[in-house]
């Protein structure tokens, strides 16, 4: 007989009588026999072989979607099944995949050296940070579920939660398939923890945040790594247990910084999402027309901060100015608009190793195509309509340019030797915000930007700011935003 994992265990849930399988393949034997309603407790496993099994499956580890330990333990359910006689399928499905390598808090207290936190696990799916870690004064914001999000703006919260009592006895009752002489403890506190949303304290503002066990022992907290099924959060999260939560209380408010430090692998999904957008009270929607992925192959991983910042000091004129070409000179990421007549705008990015946005003079800029995904966003438009916009954030102050003008396709490589053509854009209006970004950005790791040549390039520093897709066009291939059918990268 043939079952796929999934098909297999809804057949089980659905059986009436609780089998299993022989060791020879050839037939299910009933656990119930069918002369009473006892056990047949000689085809169940020794308490030895259910124990090492359970330190085995636990020794892999949290197996999140796609780690080692989940395709570890896949593949063990896999050759057991095979070895009761049944034959396999798999069925593959494409998900996000993260999974923690280092995480830990350091605390820096007024008129006392740094020192580590000890840390329990880390919230699942949480985010990430860059190897330094996030730093931010340690506030208090409360205890599960009345939560204090005022405040939390560049900040790490410190939030708590009790396990609760679960009345086992009570509860097992309902199941019906424990001897009736079976007894259970009246009551436990499980350790499952009692915080399953991070995503307010991102919306807060909060660079991190440090979720404390109020009453669970600090030895049954380790290693608890809850909760288990929630998307990603957008702010690096851990645990502590109940001594360093009330030591972490003691800090709190009283100027003390803490680091989070939570640096996890995921999987670098980017889509471009194009459409009708209006404003809510609750923020933006858009009514989706076009969704299509983007290669990360041109996008460094950054960190981003949230900052206060206040009304921007607005430049405006004609020609680039020697702040304007210091920006441009070391940027490393760009945004296109373009247009085409009868089909609305488009904003594309556009990233390089420092340099590629290369001033030739005060109204003329050039900058490469890279090979993308074919898409023909930006090129088409720029032959349909040359009206084009360009916009460039420094990451480290949040200082925004604004460039519109005139665009035209350049079918050569000028000085950048993986181009196959150049865009080149003749600026006709320049607006400069100074510090206008809410944001800040931290490199994490670099993207893999081809090299830049030219006079130009050797004066260029490597800039911080967030990198992005590296979209272009060639004769064979006009791409945008992401991988091209000959791009095995």
């Amino acid at each position: 007989m043939s079952f796929s994992r999934r098909q297999f265990i809804r057949w089980a849930a659905a059986a009436t009588t609780l089998t299993i399988a022989a060791r020879d393949g050839r037939r299910f034997v009933p656990l119930l026999d069918a002369a009473d309603s006892g056990f047949r407790t000689d085809l169940f496993p020794t308490q030895k072989e259910m124990w090492d099994h359970e330190t085995w499956m636990a020794a892999l580890g949290p197996k999140y979607t796609g780690n080692t330990a989940h395709t570890t333990f896949v593949e063990f359910l896999a050759n057991e099944m095979k070895s009761y006689g049944l034959s396999v399928d798999r069925l593959h499905y494409a998900l996000p995949r993260w999974e923690a390598r280092r995480w830990e808090i350091t605390l820096a207290a007024p008129d006392r050296a740094p020192f580590k936190v000890p840390v329990t696990s880390y919230f699942p799916y949480s985010g990430h940070t860059p190897s330094a870690g996030v730093t931010g004064e340690l506030v208090y914001a409360g205890s599960a579920p009345d939560f204090k999000l005022d405040g939390l703006q560049g900040k790490i919260a410190l939030v708590d939660f009790k396990a609760g009592i679960r009345n086992w006895a009570t509860e097992y009752k309902s199941w019906g398939v424990h001897p009736e002489t079976e007894t259970f403890p009246s009551s436990v506190h499980p350790a499952r923890g009692g915080v399953n949303d991070l995503t307010m304290f991102a919306k807060a503002g909060a660079v991190g945040v440090i979720i404390g066990w109020a009453d669970v022992s600090d030895a049954n907290a380790a290693d608890q790594y809850t909760p288990f099924s929630r998307p990603p959060q957008g702010v690096p999260g851990l645990y502590v247990g109940a001594k360093p939560l009330a030591a972490l209380k003691s800090f709190a408010g009283t100027g003390a910084k803490a680091t989070v430090v939570l640096e996890a692998d995921k999987t670098r999904r980017r889509m471009r999402l194009n459409g009708q957008a209006w404003t809510a009270d609750d923020g933006v929607t858009i009514e989706l027309e076009q969704v299509y992925s983007n290669c990360p192959k041109y996008i460094a991983t950054r960190h981003v901060a949230a900052v206060e910042t206040a009304p921007p000091v607005r430049h405006a004129g004609t020609d680039l100015d020697a702040t304007a070409q210091e920006l441009l000179a070391r940027a490393d990421t760009a945004f296109v608009a373009t247009r085409a007549p009868g089909a609305g705008v488009d904003a594309s990015h556009r990233g390089g190793n420092p340099g590629y946005l290369r001033v030739v003079d005060a109204n003329t800029l050039l900058f490469p195509d890279y090979t993308g995904n074919s898409m023909f966003n930006t090129l088409g438009n720029i032959a349909m309509d040359p009206a084009t916009g360009l916009t460039v954030v420094d990451p480290v102050t949040g200082t925004t340019l604004y460039l519109s003008g005139s665009a035209e396709v350049l079918w050569e490589e000028g000085g950048f030797p993986s181009a196959r053509s150049l865009v080149k854009l003749t600026v006709e209006s320049v607006v400069r915000l100074d510090a206008a970004a809410p944001l800040r950005w931290e490199l994490e790791r670099p993207a893999r930007n081809p090299p830049v040549t030219g006079p130009q390039a050797a004066a260029t520093v490597r800039a911080t700011s967030n990198n992005s897709s590296g979209m272009g066009v060639s004769r064979r291939h006009v791409n945008d935003t992401g991988r091209s059918p000959d791009d095995p990268t």
